[in-house]
């Protein structure tokens, strides 16, 4: 726990929820910010849902409080940097920064000002960016709408899988997914996950249900028609009491079972007198 960025999140002025998830990833930080805790000490810590965190995480991630990168097969690592109201992220780690188009440069390292929009005065002049082509008629995906030079839409953060999904069955599933051409988007991996979670909690083994779809090449996950703890009635010799309400095992040895199946056996062939 760093005590230096608990007392930099204290001080921030954040709803409740986004509050208390940025405190419990602080707790788990060092004095760097860098932590690695799992989704479920996060859930537990903040006694909120798995989903609920991964959303606030969101919400943080693009507020510039926290930085995620996800790492295959370990989880997710996190840099806690708390972004005080009218200051840059200080502590976030560097992006690549672009000058806007036609912007004029500025000695003093100041902003540059904005100019109003001159196009017969800038049209003879090229592009700074020489890995972007130059707005014209030629080139009309390029064109971005006056105003928003360098509007780009943030990315979307991964999918996390959840600490109760395991490894290897899950990662089999997905290899035949990509073996046979079909490959699962990130939005049909949370609706996967989501099944997977209502079956668990119904009482399916959530590894046992990847294998099989895996061991038949199915692009799909479907739910087993019986529970694993459902026991069968079929009127079956072991079943010597002749009740479907009975669903103790027959611990009767070889001799007192045969005893009682002809006394069964006597009455059944007896007829009533008179």
């Amino acid at each position: 726990m760093s005590v230096r960025v608990m007392t930099e999140v204290w001080n921030l002025q954040l709803p409740d929820s986004q509050k208390i998830v940025l405190l419990a990833l602080a707790d788990a930080a060092n004095d760097e910010g860098h932590c690695w805790p799992s989704m479920a000490s996060l859930a537990r810590k903040c006694s909120k849902g798995q989903r609920t965190v991964q959303g606030v995480i969101k919400t943080l991630v693009s507020a510039g409080h926290v930085t995620r990168r996800e790492v295959a097969g370990r989880g997710c690592e996190y840099w806690v940097h708390p972004v005080k109201e009218g200051t840059p992220a200080a502590a976030a780690p560097p992006q690549i920064l672009r000058r806007a188009r036609n912007a004029p440069r500025n000695r003093r390292g100041g902003p540059p000002q904005p100019l109003p929009d001159t196009p017969a005065a800038t049209a003879d002049k090229p592009s700074e960016n020489h890995k972007e082509p130059s707005l014209d008629a030629s080139h009309p995906r390029d064109a971005r709408p006056a105003g928003k030079p360098n509007d780009e839409k943030p990315s979307k953060a991964k999918t996390v899988i959840p600490d109760w999904i395991p490894v290897e069955p899950w990662n089999g599933y997905l290899e035949m997914r990509k073996r046979i051409g079909k490959a699962p988007t990130d939005r049909a991996i949370e609706l996967m996950i989501g099944k997977l979670d209502r079956w668990r909690a119904d009482g399916h083994d959530p590894g046992a249900i990847l294998d099989t779809a895996t061991e038949h090449n199915w692009t799909g996950l479907y739910e087993p028609k019986e529970p694993r703890n459902a026991k069968r009635n079929d009127g079956s010799p072991d079943d010597w009491r002749g009740s479907a309400r009975s669903r103790e095992p027959d611990r009767r040895d070889g001799f007192t079972r045969s005893l009682d199946e002809t006394i069964a056996g006597g009455r059944a062939g007896c007829a009533p007198v008179g």
